[in-house]
């Protein structure tokens, strides 16, 4: 999944339809809750949500272009316990990337 490995001892993640609790039918007391849910499975689950982050865009950037906060789009993003740990490899991906271009950048000063 993008690079980004599974932590081991963790279920799968749920999908956006399990989040929602669709199995009984609609759930009526969450509607942007589930609007929500809805708009990430339309831009292609949340792998590709990982994939945002993990290239560096942040979870209140990417809440915003679902039109939510970024304390509800990340309590969201939270709920799954195999997500989350997605989530927080893909912030680490995204900060080894800033890192690198940190130090790529210093040397490149130090040599010109």
């Amino acid at each position: 999944m993008l690079g980004l490995r599974r932590a081991s001892g963790l279920e799968a993640p749920r999908t956006v339809q399990e989040d929602a609790g669709q199995q009984g039918g609609p759930m009526t007391g969450r509607p942007v809750r589930r609007r929500v849910l809805a708009e990430v499975e339309q831009a292609g689950g949340w792998p590709v949500v990982l994939a945002r982050i993990a290239s560096g865009e942040s979870v209140v950037a990417i809440a915003r272009t679902f039109g939510v906060s970024g304390n509800f789009f990340g309590w969201l993003l939270n709920q799954d316990p195999a997500r989350r740990a997605l989530a927080i490899e893909a912030r680490c991906a995204a900060r080894g990337r800033a890192v690198r271009r940190n130090a790529e950048g210093a040397v490149a000063g130090a040599v010109g």
